[in-house]
């Protein structure tokens, strides 16, 4: 499916989140970053009662600015981490080397088949990074 629905001017392009959407409540605005690395994939069942009390992010309808800055640089530096090994990226290996299906292909390879676990990371924040282009990363990166 990423292969197929991979541009969005011409199928639509897909994004997945690890667990799943509420994986963006793992994120803390104190700590700016997500509270946990993985997930073990057993565990998976009861994770949307296990992020269920997390303040942060708990109602989407009410993420401000500020908040969304800080879900894209969290999620930007996870991305990277994944990947690459290190949480520093410029906007342009972003954009080259952290596509939906390269981080599927690490999942798979560094974490689902070498453990059993799943890298929480949040597709959301990296749709916004890659729609609003590098003066909206600029931001994100300065924040």
């Amino acid at each position: 499916m990423l292969a197929t629905f991979n541009n969005e001017t011409e199928l639509g392009k897909l994004y997945i989140s690890y667990p799943m959407i509420e994986s963006i409540k793992e994120i803390t605005i104190e700590a700016q970053d997500y509270k946990h690395l993985y997930l073990s994939l057993d565990e998976i069942a009861k994770y949307k009662k296990s992020v269920f009390s997390q303040p942060d992010f708990n109602n989407y309808s009410c993420i401000d600015e500020k908040r969304w800055l800080i879900a894209c640089n969290a999620s930007r530096k996870r991305a990277s981490l994944l990947v690459k090994y290190n949480s520093f990226c410029t906007y342009a290996y972003f954009i080259h080397n952290l596509g939906q299906e390269k981080i599927y292909a690490y999942q798979k390879q560094n974490y689902i088949q070498n453990g059993g676990l799943l890298c929480i990371l949040n597709s959301v924040p990296l749709f916004l990074l890659e729609y609003y282009k590098e003066d909206f990363w600029d931001r994100v990166t300065d924040a």
